[in-house]
């Protein structure tokens, strides 16, 4: 007869791990209202330039951190950016509207790990595959490559999400996860894995399609129902996600394995992702500069 004491539990059912994650996002307080007062405009057909200005310029310490970005290497112009104006005139609403994302993402990111130490892993991850996503997208000749290093950035975000609302529960996730697959690891504990709870994530943070989409399914880049354009940017992802890894478990270059197919969709060689892998400590070090307040 088997010992109750040693008898796993059985999973959380998935539905109330959607609701308690919704519930608990629901609860936290306004962050960065100016970032998401500019969005709002940003997003608007009828905002103007004027009311963007005012709202971002009402908050000093994000005009600086707006500077800082929009003359950084990532979202950067060939002119020095030194008011809020000369950002939103010369770099333009498409770049300036990634921008904000980006230092919205950072915000979340920081509130849901609250530090915690395990979920140093996942930030440090989701970061270098930020960085590798924007770089694989310049290889691609993407025209705002600044939108993959927003996508590069959310694909784990489910996983914080789950650390946040079930902390003694993912701390069971990541010990199952040493012997198996972590997807698996989490089914078995939340009965729901982190890329569904990252789409549920973001469209409760009313995130645009196309995030939605790329954080519930990059680890299948070749899914024949995706458009050309979604399957470009999985695809880019995927790639980012296998270089962070690799980074970050200090793996050879020669091991890095990327599917012919993967690459023939990229339009890329077999080397460049070891390129980007040979530069992306460097990469990731320019994006910590660049988010350090």
């Amino acid at each position: 007869m088997p010992n109750p004491a040693r008898t796993a539990p059985p999973p959380l059912h998935p539905a109330e791990v959607i609701e308690r994650v919704i519930r608990d996002i629901e609860k936290f307080p306004a962050l960065l209202p100016v970032v998401q007062k500019g969005l709002a405009v940003v997003e608007d057909i009828n905002g103007s330039a004027s009311q963007l200005q005012r709202i971002l310029q009402s908050d000093s310490v994000m005009v600086a951190r707006i500077l800082r970005l929009a003359n950084s290497a990532y979202f950067g112009v060939m002119a020095e950016v030194r008011t809020v104006s000369m950002a939103v005139n010369i770099i333009g609403y498409r770049k300036l509207r990634s921008l904000l994302r980006h230092i919205l993402i950072s915000g979340l990111v920081e509130l849901l790990s609250q530090r915690r130490p395990g979920t140093t892993g996942i930030r440090e991850t989701a970061l270098a595959a930020s960085a590798a996503a924007h770089e694989l997208a310049q290889h691609c000749q993407l025209e705002d490559p600044e939108e993959l290093l927003v996508a590069g950035q959310l694909f784990n975000i489910g996983e914080l999400a789950l650390f946040w609302s079930f902390p003694k529960e993912y701390e069971t996730v990541l010990a199952k996860s040493r012997s198996q697959p972590l997807n698996r690891a989490q089914e078995s504990v939340f009965g729901v894995n982190s890329l569904h709870v990252g789409r549920i994530v973001l469209e409760a943070w009313r995130f645009p399609a196309v995030f939605c989409q790329i954080t519930a399914r990059w680890p299948d880049p070749l899914s024949e129902s995706a458009d050309p354009v979604l399957r470009r940017y999985l695809a880019i992802v995927h790639v980012a996600v296998a270089l962070a890894v690799a980074m970050i478990s200090h793996a050879q270059v020669d091991s890095l394995e990327i599917s012919a197919e993967i690459l023939e969709v990229l339009q890329l060689s077999e080397a460049t992702p070891r390129q980007v892998l040979a530069t992306l400590p460097e990469k990731v070090a320019a994006v910590r500069a660049m988010l350090a307040d």
